[in-house]
């Protein structure tokens, strides 16, 4: 008996390698990984935002900077 091929839900961005990112996604339809919401988003030496998952709120390295 054939059983139906089922999908898991995937988060909608794409990697750097340039494949879809193979992690659930939150509501938003991103993962932990690139959802900026739950990203630290301080602003690092070199003038980028930090991406650092961190459920919400600054990482170790910036919760000083503010």
């Amino acid at each position: 008996m054939d059983r139906p091929h089922r999908t898991r839900a995937r988060c909608m961005a794409i990697t750097r390698r340039g494949y879809q990112c193979p992690i659930g996604p939150r509501p938003s339809g991103l993962c932990h990984v690139h959802d900026p919401a739950v990203q630290c988003g301080g602003t690092k030496r070199n003038g980028a935002r930090c991406a650092v998952a961190t459920g919400g709120g600054l990482c170790r390295a910036h919760r000083d900077q503010r």
